[in-house]
């Protein structure tokens, strides 16, 4: 009992409280900094997966260029069409970064659009099977990567927001230095009209 009487007297001294409070509160700013360290760790490989996904998306709808080209110099062998539709698919196969993966979109893109152009005039290409079943897929693809945009860019924004609310705002530069990311800008082409 006489322990417990010194104990009480021990927690109950001024300095004590304060050590207490001290040390406490350290525990709180480590458990609040740690929290903040998991969840942005958390966002960045959400990020990542998202980026990997559109990766993979171009790269599958790079697949179907030369597919596109072949019926193209087929069906219409006095365009050049065929040829954009190879430079796409080469560009796309050489894409190792962010800003040549943009480039290779545009070019893509650019390609495709001229095939539609292609295929108004020529109605041997418009009307042939394997090139009707090729747009689908090349529908599905291109509706595939706009989700696969729109889900990185809600990611992107849920990501800038956190790091430059507060307290992130503050710890961010002290500790990880990390900057908003830009969101993906995709170059799609609006082949669903038909």
């Amino acid at each position: 009992m006489k322990i417990m009487d010194e104990c009480g007297r021990f927690f109950k001294e001024p300095k004590v409280k304060k050590i207490l409070w001290g040390i406490l509160g350290i525990f709180l700013i480590y458990l609040a900094i740690g929290s903040w360290l998991h969840k942005l760790h958390f966002m960045e490989e959400k990020i990542q997966t998202s980026w990997n996904t559109i990766i993979q998306n171009t790269q599958q709808r790079a697949q179907l260029l030369p597919e596109f080209a072949q019926l193209v110099k087929e069906n219409a062998p006095q365009t050049q069409v065929s040829q954009l539709l190879m430079h796409a698919y080469q560009e796309t196969q050489n894409s190792h970064s962010l800003q040549e993966l943009q480039v290779s979109q545009k070019d893509t893109v650019v390609a495709l659009l001229a095939m539609q152009k292609c295929e108004a005039n020529y109605p041997a290409l418009a009307q042939n099977r394997r090139y009707i079943m090729t747009k689908k897929e090349l529908i599905l693809r291109e509706q595939q990567l706009d989700f696969a945009a729109k889900v990185l860019d809600e990611q992107v924004g849920y990501f800038n927001r956190f790091i430059s609310a507060f307290p992130q705002n503050l710890l961010n530069p002290l500790f990880l230095h990390r900057k908003p990311q830009a969101p993906f800008v995709p170059f799609l082409a609006n082949l669903n009209a038909q």
